[in-house]
């Protein structure tokens, strides 16, 4: 299954995230236990995929499980009436029995893997591969040094020592569609496929409007001067834990001077050109899980 044509991935999870059910580790502790539950395992910060014919399915498992060390869960939220968790297992090796409960599958990355698991599913993964990440890098307090514990079902850390609480981080990220005279300006990394072409991105600073990220980034990496931004829509970006907001801007210039380390190259492209290789030309754009595709997408429809 293909990601649908209107979004990029990672968006809608159609769960309920029932944020007040977090305070209350007695109805989470019931919502695991029942056997409609839903708990999607994950080691190394990858899903446990079981391949089909078509497509990859995000496996879970259902009801109590016996104990496994290194093993820790977070609540997603509910679909419907039932508790939808993922669970992370530490060790060396993948946690053994998966096979055998769930179908034959394994630990793909899920970056590699985003083309052949369903949009929905993929989005509830892409949350459960976030919170893990973070949690991951978050075991000590940033404000004393003491260690800390997970709470509010996995959405939360509070130091033993200190008493701060610490709350999953999100870093926010323009990429942006500039255009300049029905042109539209895409660069590449020296470190991308042969003749892969994107929007340009890049990091939102301290003090900064999402405006003038663009506008600063797109100096930066190209030598072009934008006037005019506007918003178009964001995508959340699990590794580890970007939000992508897709954004256009008018270019007020149009020569280009690339800065070396950021890019290996840019240029102007036509619609005919960006529809081209939208539809796998010899130079190609992301495909449609990225939402530099769905940038690009909204503007060659025009």
């Amino acid at each position: 299954m293909r990601f649908h044509a209107d979004a990029p991935a990672f968006t809608d999870p159609g769960l309920d995230r029932a944020d007040a059910l977090r305070r209350a580790p007695d109805k989470i502790a019931a919502l695991l236990a029942r056997p409609d539950a839903r708990v999607h395992p994950f080691w190394r910060a990858s899903p446990y995929l079981v391949r089909g014919d078509a497509q990859a399915v995000a496996a879970a498992f259902s009801g109590p499980e016996a104990p496994q060390p290194d093993a820790f869960t977070v609540f997603l939220g509910l679909d419907g009436d039932a508790g939808v968790f993922a669970r992370s297992y530490g060790g060396d090796a993948p946690p053994l029995g998966l096979t055998a409960a769930l179908g034959a599958g394994d630990f793909p990355d899920l970056r590699r893997a985003i083309g052949a698991v369903a949009p929905r599913d993929a989005a509830i993964l892409g949350t459960a591969r976030s919170l893990f990440a973070w949690h991951h890098k978050h075991p000590f307090c940033a404000n004393c040094g003491g260690a800390t514990q997970s709470a509010l079902a996995g959405w939360k850390r509070v130091c033993g020592a200190c008493g701060a609480e610490h709350f999953p981080r999100v870093d926010p990220v323009v990429i942006m569609r500039i255009e300049h005279d029905e042109r539209v300006l895409l660069g590449r990394q020296a470190s991308w496929p042969p003749e892969m072409w994107s929007c340009l991105a890049g990091y939102v600073e301290p003090g900064e409007t999402l405006e003038d990220a663009v506008r600063r980034e797109t100096f930066e990496e190209a030598g072009v001067e934008v006037g005019a931004v506007a918003y178009v829509e964001s995508q959340p970006w699990p590794f580890p834990s970007s939000m992508m907001i897709g954004m256009a801007g008018q270019a007020l210039t149009h020569d280009i001077r690339i800065d070396p380390h950021e890019l290996e190259d840019a240029r102007w492209f036509t619609r005919d050109e960006a529809r081209r290789m939208m539809s796998g030309g010899d130079a190609v754009v992301p495909r449609a899980a990225a939402i530099a595709y769905h940038l690009l997408r909204r503007w060659t429809a025009t």
